[in-house]
């Protein structure tokens, strides 16, 4: 992300243009770009469901968005997952 930021925005982009399920496997120093694209497909008002600062996850952990279908995508809901580390 820190050496091509826009291409990192433009692949977490294309994933809200799939009419199917889709995967997004990252690490640490990309989080805060894909916070920003991810930001820009929330409804109004729900930035709150997002994790703000770094760190934005743990380490195993995931976060699960169900995003309307159509011409215009929106994210309506996240589900943080913490991974089972003991």
């Amino acid at each position: 992300a820190q050496r091509h930021p826009a291409r990192t925005a433009r692949t977490v982009a294309s994933l809200f243009d799939k009419d199917s399920s889709s995967l997004l496997c990252t690490h640490r120093p990309v989080l805060p770009q894909v916070m920003d694209v991810l930001r820009e497909y929330l409804f109004e008002g729900s930035a709150e469901v997002l994790p703000t600062e770094d760190p934005y996850l743990e380490p195993g952990d995931a976060l699960v968005l169900q995003v309307t279908e159509g011409d215009d995508p929106r994210i309506v809901s996240v589900e943080r997952v913490r991974a089972a580390l003991d």
